[in-house]
């Protein structure tokens, strides 16, 4: 929630009162204060508050973004196919995830894609009552065992737990032994508004922007993160 604007006086008067009823207890009020209301600045931001960051870590740690967001093979997109999301595609080994936005999780599974029968680990969190995001980790693991293995690089989450902007959510490991016949180690990251899947380049800060655009411009050079 943004700072409120007020004139200094009226901050000192409130701290004046609160000192005066509790004072000595400014740490405990504080502790208590996450407890109180943990949903309020969530459920209190419009879209126009709705600023991501990019999911990297490092952003040298993928090499290009492939595909890009497009809803439909017709839209110009130079990769030619409908795809709802971005796919930032490992560089070497491993790469490391963070959460581009707060939330709190609603899920966080081992799933066997129907189409090519890979394990993935799918994340989704919930930023308010009008936007979810999910990060899918699509290692390539053709095993359960793999699977269970990328599952493991990421960090303890469960259902109801928060997540601040910038957190560390783990890596996505490439497991695919040098087997690219069905694409490359990915994070998949889409945004949902209600029920709609939408392109994220309008809620990225100008800096997650820049990186997010240079690396889908490091494939197609002049190409845009979104073809609606």
């Amino acid at each position: 929630m943004r700072p409120l604007d007020i004139r200094w006086p009226i901050i000192f008067l409130v701290i004046g009162v609160h000192a005066f009823f509790s004072a000595g207890s400014m740490h405990a009020g504080d502790e208590k204060r996450p407890k109180a209301c943990p949903a309020i600045p969530l459920l209190l931001l419009s879209e126009g508050e709705f600023v991501l960051s990019a999911p990297y870590a490092d952003v040298s740690e993928f090499k290009w973004i492939f595909p890009g967001f497009s809803v439909s093979a017709d839209s110009g997109a130079p990769w030619g196919f409908a795809h709802l999301g971005l796919d930032l595609i490992v560089a070497s080994g491993k790469a490391r995830v963070i959460a581009p936005a707060d939330g709190i999780v609603e899920k966080k599974e081992l799933y066997q894609n129907e189409h090519n029968g890979q394990y993935q680990v799918n994340l989704r969190i919930r930023y308010d009552s009008e936007f979810v995001y999910h990060l899918l980790f699509e290692p390539r693991a053709n095993t359960q065992l793999l699977g269970e293995k990328q599952f493991d690089a990421i960090i303890t989450l469960q259902a109801g737990q928060k997540v601040k902007q910038g957190d560390f959510l783990g890596e996505i490991l490439d497991l695919s032994g040098g087997d690219y016949s069905c694409g490359e180690a990915t994070v998949h990251f889409d945004i949902w508004r209600g029920t709609a899947n939408i392109c994220p380049a309008p809620y990225f800060s100008p800096e997650a922007y820049a990186g997010m655009l240079g690396l889908v411009q490091a494939k197609f050079p002049g190409a845009e993160l979104c073809y609606p």
